[in-house]
Parts: structure tokens; sequence; C-alpha cells
């Protein structure tokens, strides 16, 4: 690492093809009309200047220029059960009672303490194993950081066509075939592919669910596709489709949005989770969906996971699905579960 520059962003754009951004960045409230930017913001997409221009921009196959530090060793804490159980019993009663709740997706995150090595190396972990089915993607700075690698694309714009995907429904490579016809699944990716082409509005083009197999995980996937027309506003886009239903909540309505609130205030999640980061440049934009990430400020480390509540959902089942996600990330970036 560069120890006179701790201000790094960068971005798997392709196999073996990262962007890489050195500080210090500029933020500024909408996309450079020339020129290339990060975008980073929180879940709220709270921050009004989230287009960070760096100071300097490398693309290369691996980061190893810009990581030279030890594998981290952290403690991680025992996860208490108890909120997560509160969150989902107040869900299972606003199902029930008439709130028009379709979906949310509560978050749950193991909380750790760094005790030897540098977080920054993790990055490296994150590349190797992303493969061509999911994105690398990070940032940090002197105070902290987010590393991950996820399969989720929130949205790939180019010459006026805006590509996206529903990314829902989870279980184990071993469950495939029951995962396959499984009801509960089945309709909860339904749900994500619905509430996305009602943020998109018009003709929107739809490929066959398919099934995506990554790093020990088997997801619900279907693409989608539309063309855009007229001047194209890249902050109104990002906030018509963020949050989809896969990380947030359905429908998306000022009720079931306090709801939604409340229960994140309760469970606490790092605010860079599920959230937008992309990449402009000369026209072209494409964001990711930071799940599957590990996020740190100072030596207190926070791996989240989010599982998707519709009305048949179970409790025991949700709660092993967000022990799986987690253990997904530690071998990700090749920490100790």
């Amino acid at each position: 690492m560069n120890a006179a520059n701790p201000d790094i962003a960068f971005l798997q754009l392709g196999p073996e093809k990262v962007v890489v951004g050195e500080g210090p960045f500029k933020g500024v409230s909408e996309a450079p009309k020339s020129g290339n930017a990060f975008y980073w913001n929180d879940f709220q997409l709270s921050g009004s200047t989230p287009w960070k221009i760096p100071a300097r921009v490398t693309f290369v196959s691996n980061l190893d220029k810009f990581i030279k530090a030890t594998t981290p060793k952290i403690e991680w804490s025992p996860v208490d059960r108890a909120p997560f159980s509160t969150a989902f019993r107040t869900l299972t009663k606003a199902f029930a009672n008439g709130a028009k709740l379709e979906k949310m997706v509560p978050v749950v995150t193991e909380r750790g303490k760094r005790i030897a090595g540098d977080l920054r190396s993790l990055a490296s972990a994150a590349l190797g194993h992303s493969g061509t089915k999911a994105q690398a993607y990070g940032r940090w700075d002197s105070r902290g950081g987010v590393i991950g690698a996820t399969p989720e694309s929130l949205l790939n714009l180019s010459d006026g066509v805006l590509q996206t995907m529903a990314l829902a429904g989870t279980a184990p490579p071993a469950d495939r075939d029951q995962f396959a016809c499984d009801p509960k699944q089945i309709r909860e990716h339904a749900l994500v592919i619905d509430g996305i082409r009602a943020s998109l509005g018009g003709q929107v083009e739809q490929a066959d669910r398919g099934i995506l197999e990554l790093n020990g995980l088997l997801h619900f996937i279907t693409r989608l596709r539309k063309k855009l027309s007229g001047p194209i506003d890249l902050n109104t886009l990002i906030r018509q489709l963020h949050p989809t239903p896969a990380v947030g909540f359905l429908p998306r309505s000022d009720k079931v949005g306090a709801i939604h609130e409340r229960i994140r205030q309760q469970l606490s999640p790092p605010s860079t989770f599920a959230a937008p980061f992309g990449w402009w440049d000369k026209g072209t934009f494409q964001a990711v969906v930071t799940i599957r990430q590990l996020s740190w400020t100072g030596d207190n480390v926070f791996l989240p996971a989010g599982c998707g509540l519709i009305r048949e959902s179970d409790l025991d089942s949700e709660w092993s699905e967000l022990a799986l996600k987690r253990s997904v990330v530690k071998q990700l970036l090749s920490l100790q579960a």
C-alpha cells in the first residue's frame, strides 16, 4: 500500500480488468459531463456528493501494485439471534395485518475486532475469488473501508440501453433440485422482478429465469433490459432502481419504507451494505449492489448479510440462510470461519 496515499477505490469491470482510483477524491453532486468518476453512497442515498472524481486512475489486472499488506486476523463475536427474531415477528405481523407488505430484507451483522494484519489485503482475495460471475469492489481511507465481491448488478448503461437483474432466492448447491421448484423461492424472486419492472416502467425486456451458482450459493437470476429515450439523469435513475426488492422492500410506499427504516435502526447494519457502487466513464456507467462484503472502522469489523422475508418465510430457515451467507463471505475473503 502506498502509505502516502491511503485513499483507494476499485471496481472489477471484467475478467482481468480492474479500475483503480487514487485519492484525494473530489465529491460532486452529478456525474461529470467529461472524464470519469466513481459513484458511492450509503444505503439511504443520503450523501449529496456521491460522484467521486479520483486524482489518478489506473486500469490493472490485479491489485498487487496497490496492496503491500499482511493478511488480517479477526476475533469474531457470537451473533445474537434475539434482535432478528424480534424483527421477524414484527414483519410476520405486518404481512398479516393489512400493511400491504409483500417483501422485506432485514440485515444481520456479525461483528469482530482486527487483532493483527491489514484488512486492505482482503481486496486481493475478493478479486481472486470473483471469477466471471461476480465483481470485486472496494474503497478505503485512513478511517476505514469496505471490500467485497458481489454477484448483483444494479445497472449497466451504455448507448442508451439499461441492463439490470433480479437476483433473489437462495440455497446451498446441494439443494439445487429442490430449490429449482420451491414455490416460496420462486415467488420471492418473482416479487423482485415485478418490483424492478414497476420501477423502470414502460417496455422492459425480460430473459428467462435461470440459476446462478457462485461461491457456495445458488440464486435465481433474471436479466432485464430497457431502451431509454431522451436525456438521462443518472441520479434519478439510481433512485428509481435502488433499493430493489432484492435488498429493500416491496411495495415501495412511504408506509412500508417506514417499517423498513425501523427494522434497519433496530438491527444497525453498516450503512455501506447493499448500497450502489459504480464507475462512470465516457458516457457508460455500471453500478453494483454491494452485498457479500466486509467493512471496518478502525479495528471494528462488520460482516452483514440479508435475507428476503415474505409471508411464507420460516424463522429457522432464514436464520440458517444468514449464517450460510456470512460463511461464504469469509471463504470468499480467505478468512477463517
